[in-house]
């Protein structure tokens, strides 16, 4: 996992084709708009984008703390996005970046699709949260009984320790400076998402320290296909895309199915 954040941090540097300059399209799940000011450059078939799906589809270090850590930052309780095969949702990925030009500089964002349905996501020791997660989609449900919902910032960081507990491997050296927890949002197209936001800094190799900012998402499709999206950058990318993916997040043109 300490080599997969950094990699996360730079793999877009490398992505080859460049989508239309207003939109990120996610086949399956539909199409994010963006203004003219964010470029997209879409990782299908890169060389970049099948090293990071085999990186995460086998991950080395699957049971360490710094994995742990990751995961409760990232995704959503009960999911498990790698299952060490290439049918797994992570062997599956799709990686895009985002790039906006401003007068202070080049911003940058990194973002991984995963994709599948309770099965693929949630495995035999997960049913409970996998009904839990199909409820919280529906319209007028009230999800309850989730740690990670509407907690406070010290009660995230508390539970972002716990997270590594009876792991192996190293202590992770964190600190997490922001956070909002799992959240629902209401689409204008009258859907629903959920949404986790942190800001955090963490020991990255060599000692250096990494700055990063996360916004993990989480749609579902009227088939019952989960679509989750990671995007990730530094503190000033998320300052610089906040607005961004706000409006694209909301905005979002579904796909009929």
């Amino acid at each position: 996992m300490r080599k997969l954040a950094a990699f996360v941090l730079a793999a877009g540097l490398l992505l080859g084709g460049t989508a239309r300059a207003d939109d990120m399209y996610v086949p399956g799940l539909g199409t994010l708009p963006f203004s003219a000011a964010v470029q997209v450059k879409d990782g299908d078939g890169t060389a970049v984008e099948q090293m990071f799906r085999k990186s995460l589809a086998y991950p080395a270090a699957a049971g360490t703390k710094r994995a742990a850590f990751m995961r409760f930052l990232s995704t959503p309780e009960g999911m498990a996005v790698a299952n060490g095969t290439a049918e797994s949702p992570a062997a599956q990925s799709r990686l895009y970046q985002l790039v906006k030009e401003e007068p202070a500089g080049t911003y940058t964002m990194t973002v991984v699709v995963f994709s599948g349905d309770g099965d693929e996501l949630f495995n035999a020791r997960h049913k409970k949260e996998q009904r839990w997660w199909d409820n919280a989609f529906r319209p007028g449900s009230t999800p309850e009984d989730r740690a990670q919902v509407l907690i406070t910032l010290d009660e995230f960081r508390e539970a972002a320790r716990r997270s590594m507990d009876g792991k192996s491997g190293a202590p992770v050296d964190f600190q997490i400076l922001g956070a909002s927890p799992w959240k629902r949002y209401n689409n204008d197209d009258g859907t629903v998402r959920w949404q986790q936001n942190v800001k955090f800094v963490i020991d990255g190799q060599n000692g250096l320290i990494v700055p990063m900012w996360m916004e993990s998402v989480l749609y579902r499709n009227a088939a019952g296909r989960y679509y989750f999206l990671i995007f990730t950058g530094s503190h000033e990318s998320g300052r610089q895309f906040e607005d961004d993916l706000l409006y694209a997040l909301y905005r979002i043109g579904r796909e009929l199915v």
